[in-house]
Formats: C-alpha cells, sequence, structure tokens
C-alpha cells in the first residue's frame, strides 16, 4: 500500500530534482561564481605505459557550504562527471567517501563541507612511449547547497608525462589521497548484518564478530538510492547482548517496500579492529 504524501515530502522531492530551491533568511539569491573550487588532481607525476594510476575530482566548498553524496538526500543532486581521455585509455567508476547528514528546516543533506576528492582509476593503454604527454579532462558538474542550491560546472585538464618510471605526486597531494581512501565504505568482514521492513521503520541488525567488543555510540545509515528512509528523522541504536540493531524511520515517500537495505554504515568510534569508520552494506530484507 502506498504511504501518505506529506507537504513536506513533496518539498523535499522538489528540492531533491532541482525545481525549487529553499530560500535563505534574508530572501537573497547566492552568485553562483565561488562557493565551490574544482581541480582535476593525479595521485603521480607521470604515467607508465599499461599500468593503472588514480586520480581525484578535488572540490572545495566555501565556508557553510555544500556538494552532495551520491544519494543527495533531502536537497541538491550528486555531482557528475563526464570524462574526455586519450584514445585506449580507461577510467573506473568513482568512489565516494562516506557523507555527513547536515540539517536544514525539517529536512537533511547528505554530502560534504571544506573539501572531498571523489576517486577514479585510470588504465592507460601499453603503447604510450616515454617522453609521450598524455592530456586527461573532465567535465563536472554540481549544485553547491546552504539555505539554496545554486548550480556550478568546470572543464578540468590534467596533463601528465609519460615515463617508465613511477613518479609520485607532493607529499600534500598524496596525504590528501591517503585521508579519502580512509573514508570510503568496506567490506565488513567478520560482521553479520540482517535487515526487517514494517510499514514505518526499517531495522538494521548487526552481530559482530565472535570476541569482539565494541563501544558503539553514535551509528548513521545513509541509503544508496533516496525515498528510502525519512532523512532528517532521528537514528536510534539499541543493543542487547552482542547485538546491535539500528531503527530508522521509513521515507512517507517509499511507495513499495525494499527488498533489500543497500548503503553505507557510519560509525565515529569505528568497528573494532575494522580501521575504518564506514561500512558497506547491501542485505536482503528478512521476511
Amino acid at each position: 500500500m502506498a504511504k501518505w504524501k506529506s507537504p513536506k515530502s513533496l518539498v523535499s522531492l522538489l528540492v531533491g530534482v532541482g525545481l525549487i530551491a529553499i530560500p535563505n533568511q534574508e530572501g537573497r539569491s547566492y552568485p553562483s561564481d565561488g562557493l565551490v573550487t574544482a581541480a582535476l588532481v593525479a595521485e603521480v607525476k607521470s604515467v607508465q605505459p599499461g599500468e593503472p594510476f588514480w586520480v581525484a575530482v578535488r572540490l572545495g566548498m566555501r565556508d557553510g557550504w555544500k556538494v552532495n553524496w551520491v544519494n543527495p538526500g533531502d536537497a541538491g543532486l550528486a555531482p557528475t562527471v563526464t570524462w574526455s581521455l586519450p584514445e585506449g585509455f580507461g577510467v573506473s567508476s568513482l568512489l565516494w567517501p562516506y557523507p555527513e547528514k547536515f540539517s536544514i528546516p525539517e529536512l537533511a543533506i547528505f554530502g560534504y563541507e571544506g573539501e572531498v576528492l571523489l576517486l577514479a582509476e585510470i588504465t592507460p593503454p601499453t603503447s604510450l612511449k616515454p617522453l609521450d604527454r598524455v592530456t586527461l579532462g573532465a567535465r563536472v558538474d554540481w549544485l553547491a547547497c546552504r539555505e539554496a542550491c545554486v548550480p556550478g560546472g568546470a572543464d578540468l585538464k590534467l596533463e601528465l608525462s609519460v615515463n617508465h618510471d613511477v613518479a609520485i605526486a607532493d607529499g600534500e597531494l598524496v596525504e590528501a589521497f591517503r585521508r579519502t581512501r580512509e573514508a570510503l565504505p568496506v567490506t565488513p568482514r567478520g560482521w553479520d548484518f540482517s535487515a526487517r521492513v514494517s510499514r514505518d521503520k526499517i531495522s538494521i541488525r548487526a552481530v559482530p564478530p565472535a570476541g569482539e567488543t565494541l563501544g558503539l555510540d553514535q551509528v548513521t545509515f545513509f541509503p544508496i538510492v533516496q525515498n528510502v528512509i525519512e532523512n532528517s528523522s532521528r537514528q536510534e541504536l539499541l543493543k542487547k547482548d552482542a547485538v546491535y540493531q539500528l531503527d530508522i524511520e521509513r521515507s512517507d515517500m517509499s511507495m513499495t517496500s525494499p527488498s533489500r537495505i543497500k548503503g553505507v554504515l557510519v560509525s565515529r568510534e569505528g568497528w573494532g579492529s575494522i580501521p575504518y569508520k564506514a561500512l558497506a552494506i547491501d542485505v536482503p530484507v528478512d521476511e
């Protein structure tokens, strides 16, 4: 049975697809220039024939502004990247660090503030010759959100030399790649996850590996797709014996009961022996 759509949900839908923007308190429009800076960067200074290497779209946001995660939440749209690469080059899908939840009146945005790197792996052909130079291009489009969402975009280019020797980028850039990898969701080895769905609630149960002692305090679930949970609602973490249960209000825009629960679980305290804060889960819903 379809669930009733509240006025709040209709506003969320319109904002999410960019049909309306939320006015700020002064009712002014924000200029689109200078809210987000963008660059295409690489973890290496030179390319080796046939050897994959990592690049990133690096987005820096002005104070108070955010760009969205792959699921933007109640407002905005995820950044898009369209690659322009030399013949014979391949590129992976983007890798997204785990997001944060930002609250605005009655709504929640899933995304990033400050800076974020969206990673991709580039594979060059084996036919490259030393002393050649290659130019990588990417068209990037985004919405910058605060009390309003403002579109922006940039055409980015990066030129790299071809060399048989590895040449690593400078230390600051390598550190940025390292921090980003630490924020990528990982497979929860040793953990047992399950999910149940009722008319108004989604419950995710987590059983840690045997002998693992945890001090989980705050855990947040970010679904990959929209209209699964009520984004701005409180997520309640319960513990009984060795079992953790996260209860989340279902979205009132949810038309059908999901058959799988797929997304990212973030624990600010980590996950015991797993040295990362974000776990990627994709589990069937128990009958």
